[in-house]
């Protein structure tokens, strides 16, 4: 296997190509290693190619409960209190370091999600 940079569209769409065929390769692999490296270059590409950029933290936040149901009481009891969470999902408070790295690890929210800049009065 050869990896390329994708420098256009036929690029991107060959790394998707490989990227399915190599999927369910086997972890710590040669194959799992390409997958990997592959996966890297398909984002950077998007980032450059169509500016995909994280979407605002709270937004992404619920997001996520949406699709992994969780609701406002599991986000309480992870962020400390109903009246914290009232206020963080008004954006009346910024997310915390510390709030971050418990969606981190607990809820597997990625941090570059939970990271980027936002408005708390918006």
């Amino acid at each position: 296997m050869c990896i390329r940079p994708i420098r256009n569209d036929q690029d991107y769409e060959k790394t998707l190509q490989l990227v399915d065929t190599l999927w369910s390769a086997q972890e710590n692999s040669y194959e799992s290693d390409i997958l990997e490296i592959s996966i890297e270059l398909i984002e950077n590409y998007e980032k450059k190619r169509w500016g995909i950029d994280f979407p605002d933290p709270i937004e992404a936040l619920k997001f996520y409960m949406t699709q992994k149901d969780k609701n406002f009481d599991d986000l309480a009891q992870l962020v400390g209190s109903a009246d914290t969470t009232l206020h963080l999902l008004n954006k009346k408070t910024p997310l915390t370091t510390a709030m971050i790295y418990k969606l981190c690890t607990q809820w597997e929210i990625p941090a570059e999600c939970l990271i980027q800049p936002y408005d708390p009065a918006q």
